[in-house]
């Protein structure tokens, strides 16, 4: 999958997004020490740096809560040569008695010129700092893109610490990277009863099945 932006319809895109996020929660905020949910999952102990040419005011980014995660929403950008990064920490915790078994990475980021490009890695751990598992995305100028990613733990987890990576790098003039939207979804282990009907369901259409065939 390929991307040819110019600069111009990669700030337009960023800009876009901005307008149109709501003033909830932003880095800024998560980063002075608030927390927030999204169903049975609480996010908190956020810590936040930036380098290099992409905007250190935190609270230009917009923290939108989904139904099993959140989005990070606002204007990620490399221009003309510049380069710049993002490391983002933060605690999960899951109230409900199953656990979730795995994390989702997906983003909308964007290059234009051979060498520029964008990325962005979760990597999740449980509360003894076991690595559970990496989500990695990424879109090259060049060609060449995976936009959504996904891990497995291998098991339910209440407790998780993740550590994020954003990378923006552009090569020469009139070049560009950015990213508007970086997505975080963790899945839920299915409740033991969810089984049972699935089960039960899947019984009863086999059953259906066999007496057509007679």
């Amino acid at each position: 999958m390929k991307f040819q932006f110019g600069t111009w319809s990669l700030f337009v895109i960023c800009a876009a997004s901005l307008a149109s996020s709501s003033r909830a929660v932003t880095l800024g905020d998560l980063a002075a020490g608030a927390s927030f949910s999204a169903g049975a999952l609480s996010f908190s102990h956020f810590t936040i740096t930036s380098t290099g040419s992409i905007d250190s005011n935190l609270s230009d980014y917009q923290v939108q809560s989904l139904t099993d995660g959140f989005r990070i929403a606002g204007g990620f950008a490399a221009f003309d040569g510049d380069q710049g990064s993002m490391h983002i920490s933060y605690e999960v915790t899951d109230s409900a008695a199953s656990g979730v078994d795995g994390l989702g990475l997906q983003f909308d980021g964007a290059a234009s010129a051979k060498g520029s490009g964008t990325m962005v890695t979760d990597n999740a751990f449980d509360s003894g700092n076991n690595h559970l598992g990496s989500a990695s995305v990424f879109s090259s100028g060049g060609g060449g893109a995976t936009l959504l990613s996904a891990a497995n733990f291998g098991g339910p987890q209440s407790d998780l610490h993740v550590e994020e990576g954003i990378i923006l790098k552009s090569v020469g003039l009139a070049s560009a990277a950015a990213i508007s939207a970086i997505d975080e979804h963790f899945t839920a282990m299915p409740e033991p009863g969810t089984l049972i009907l699935l089960g039960s369901g899947m019984a009863g259409l086999f059953m259906m099945a066999r007496k057509r065939q007679r």
